[in-house]
C-alpha cells in the first residue's frame, strides 16, 4: 500500500524556487521540551545539516520529502525557533514558514523610496512617470504648472542603477547623484516614528563648509528637503532630524526622530534620537549650471 501511495503523489519541484508542500501536522506542545533562552545549544543543536534539509529538501518523491520535513521541523519546534502564535489551534502548518523566499526587486525599492521621500516632504507635489529621458528640460515647464521651484527626479537605468536629480527651476543649478546603499522604511523596521507632516531639522556635516561644490550642494539640499513654516500640509512643530554626512567622497543621508525621555530619578527630560529611515548614499556625478541645461561646473572624476 505504501508503494501505491507513493506512486499516486505528484512530483514536487525542487531548486531555487522550491515550494514545500503543506502538511497538516503540528506537534503536541505538552510533549515538547521547554525552550531555554540561555542555553547556547538551543541555536546550534540542530546543525547545518538539519537546516539544509529544510531549505533544500532532497530530490525524492513527495512522501519522502514530507517525512524528512516532519523530522527536521520537529527539532526546530523543540528548539523554540518558531513563533508562539503558531501553536494555537487552527493555525497554519509550520511548514508554511519555510515557503518560497521572496526578495524585493530593485524597481520595487526605487518606488518605495519615492513614497518615503513624498512622506518626508509634506509640501511636495508628486507627479506621474516622465517617459522621455532626453527632453528633461521640459520638467521646468511641469514645475511651473505645479507652482514649484525645486525638482527632485529619480531615474532608474536597467532596473538596477538609480540616479537622483536635484534642480532649482527654472534657472538652475542641477546636480546628479548615483543612489547607493538604499534601504527604505519598510525594509528597515526601526523604532523611530515621527509625526506625519512635521518639519525636520537639517543637519550638515562640517565638511560641507570646505569645498565649493559641497557648499553648493548644501544649498540645493537645504532648498529641496527643508520644509518652510508656511508650507501646505506642514505641522508647526519639529520632531525629526535629517542628517547629511560626507564620507569617502559621498553624502550619507539618515533620518532620525527626536524622542523625549523622562528620567524617573531627577524628573528631567532627556532628548535622544531614533532612526526612522529611509537611509541611502548619494555619490555626486556632476553639477550643471542651468536646470537640465548649460555648462558643467563640477564633475566627479
Amino acid at each position: 500500500m505504501a508503494s501505491s501511495r507513493r506512486s499516486q503523489l505528484p512530483a514536487t519541484p525542487t531548486g531555487q524556487y522550491f515550494i514545500i508542500p503543506k502538511i497538516n501536522w503540528i506537534p503536541d506542545p505538552n510533549k515538547l521540551v521547554p525552550h531555554k533562552v540561555d542555553d547556547p545549544r538551543s541555536i546550534s543543536g540542530l546543525g547545518a545539516v538539519g537546516l539544509q534539509n529544510i531549505l533544500n529538501p532532497p530530490r525524492e518523491n513527495s512522501l519522502h520529502i514530507q517525512e524528512a520535513l516532519c523530522r527536521n521541523l520537529y527539532q526546530v519546534w523543540r528548539r523554540g525557533w518558531l513563533p508562539k502564535s503558531q501553536t494555537k489551534e487552527g493555525a497554519e502548518s509550520p511548514v508554511a514558514l519555510f515557503a518560497r523566499h521572496q526578495r524585493t526587486s530593485s524597481c520595487c525599492s526605487h518606488r518605495h523610496l519615492l513614497n518615503d521621500l513624498a512622506a518626508l516632504l509634506p509640501h511636495s507635489r508628486r507627479e506621474s512617470k516622465f517617459d522621455s529621458k532626453k527632453n528633461l528640460h521640459d520638467l521646468n515647464e511641469l514645475a511651473d504648472l505645479c507652482n514649484c521651484n525645486n525638482l527632485l527626479i529619480l531615474e532608474a537605468r536597467k532596473q538596477q542603477d538609480l540616479y537622483m536629480h536635484i534642480s532649482k527651476a527654472p534657472n538652475g543649478p542641477r546636480a546628479r547623484f548615483h543612489v547607493q546603499n538604499l534601504h527604505t522604511m519598510s525594509k528597515l523596521n526601526f523604532m523611530g516614528n515621527s509625526s506625519k507632516g512635521s518639519r525636520p531639522i537639517l543637519s550638515f556635516d562640517a565638511a560641507f563648509n570646505g569645498e565649493p561644490y559641497l557648499r553648493l550642494l548644501r544649498e540645493l539640499l537645504t532648498h529641496t528637503f527643508g520644509v518652510p513654516l508656511t508650507a501646505r500640509k506642514a505641522k508647526p512643530f519639529i520632531d525629526r532630524v535629517l542628517a547629511f554626512i560626507v564620507a569617502d567622497g559621498r553624502i550619507w543621508v539618515r533620518h532620525y526622530q527626536i524622542a523625549e525621555e523622562e528620567d524617573d530619578a531627577s524628573k528631567d527630560e532627556k532628548l535622544s534620537i531614533r532612526e526612522i529611515g529611509p537611509r541611502f548614499c548619494l555619490t555626486p556625478i556632476y553639477i550643471q549650471e542651468g536646470s537640465f541645461g548649460g555648462p558643467i561646473i563640477y564633475e566627479n572624476k
